[in-house]
């Protein structure tokens, strides 16, 4: 699938206590998007940066919520 391929390790998102943990650049679009007052729920956000800055497509059943997010390239998961 053109897709689907293993992230690079600054993609890392890891789990601390529960909660996710983002590198520098994922941190600067999500800081960027609070500041842009992006409406979509927090972790969504978190996920959609997290995409942005890798340059990754976004696969998700959710094209909805995500399509607001400047910047985010999507794609329905199920077509």
């Amino acid at each position: 699938n053109q897709f689907i391929h293993e992230a690079p390790p600054a993609f890392s998102l890891l789990r601390h206590m529960g909660r996710p943990r983002l590198d520098g650049r994922v941190r600067g679009k999500f800081a960027e998007a609070k500041l842009a007052k992006v409406r979509v729920g927090t972790m969504d956000l978190k996920i959609a940066c997290i995409a942005i800055a890798n340059n990754a497509t976004l696969l998700t059943r959710n094209i909805n919520d995500f399509k607001i997010v400047p910047g985010l390239t999507i794609a329905d998961w199920l077509t």
